[in-house]
């Protein structure tokens, strides 16, 4: 947007450029033309402001707008509010009353895909208990949170609305341990109760982000981290009992550890 300054010197190359203005050059502070000049600079500035704000207020009202994209169905799953009733006006969907406490899903993600039927959303959602685990919701929950998303969907868009529990992780892993700080069956020298290399699997797997993927080589990475590791490769692993290589999505979401999982310490 342009400055008064700006505006007063366009003016003025506009005035030099016109010869029958082009005398009009005194300088006093109180010449008449030059007044004009001044407040007519004023005037178009203002004018500039007034149209820049009002484009704002208009892209802002454009960004405000629900556009029922996968991002939408996202937020709004994360909006839903269980045991409050929703209400129905022109602008949407909404809560009377917004209470954090009352909000049920900590995790979801929403995927196109297709079916028989054509396209449809997949929507993936998780919530979480009281020690911080994810956890699937309840028959009841998801009855009325089913209620609830077909009221903020979009007409003739179909959302398939999916809560499982976590689908177990098998590994099968070759550990070279730092001897010097575990002892062969992976066990902390210094507290043989605590095994690193399982405690940090489960921690890496619980820290996934939600419905992404999880790659053999992130994990060996990670694991490479720790003070008791020098080597590891993962040389098998599974989903669910279905056997994959290198990477995969589950189709809960998120792992829980297999324990029947296989670490071989070297």
């Amino acid at each position: 947007m342009r400055t008064f300054e700006q505006i007063y010197g366009e003016i003025n190359e506009a005035q030099r450029n016109e010869q029958a203005l082009s005398n009009l050059n005194s300088t006093s502070q109180t010449s008449i033309w030059g007044l004009i000049k001044k407040m007519f600079s004023l005037l178009i500035r203002l004018f500039e402001v007034r149209v820049d704000s009002f484009k704002t207020d208009i892209l802002n009202s454009i960004d405000e707008q629900e556009k029922g994209d996968l991002y939408y169905y996202v937020s709004k799953a994360k909006n839903y509010q269980h045991g409050d009733n929703f209400v129905i006006d022109r602008f949407g969907v909404s809560y009377p009353l917004i209470d954090l406490n009352k909000r049920l899903i900590s995790q979801a993600s929403a995927n196109e895909v297709t079916d028989g039927m054509g396209a449809k959303i997949l929507l993936k959602v998780a919530k979480t208990n009281s020690g911080g685990v994810l956890n699937k919701l309840i028959t009841t929950e998801i009855a009325s949170f089913k209620n609830y998303i077909d009221a903020v969907r979009f007409a003739g868009v179909r959302i398939d609305i999916r809560s499982i529990d976590a689908e177990m992780l098998k590994l099968n892993l070759k550990v070279k341990i730092n001897k010097s700080v575990c002892n062969i069956n992976g066990t902390l020298i210094v507290n043989p109760s605590f095994k690193p290399v399982e405690s940090a699997i489960v921690a890496f797997i619980q820290n996934l982000p939600f419905d992404s993927q999880f790659r053999w080589r992130e994990l060996e990475t990670y694991l490479m981290t720790l003070e008791s590791v020098q080597d590891c490769s993962i040389t098998s692993s599974s989903v669910a009992g279905v056997a994959f290589v290198m990477s995969t999505i589950s189709e809960a979401g998120y792992y829980s550890f297999d324990p029947t999982s296989v670490i071989e310490y070297v």
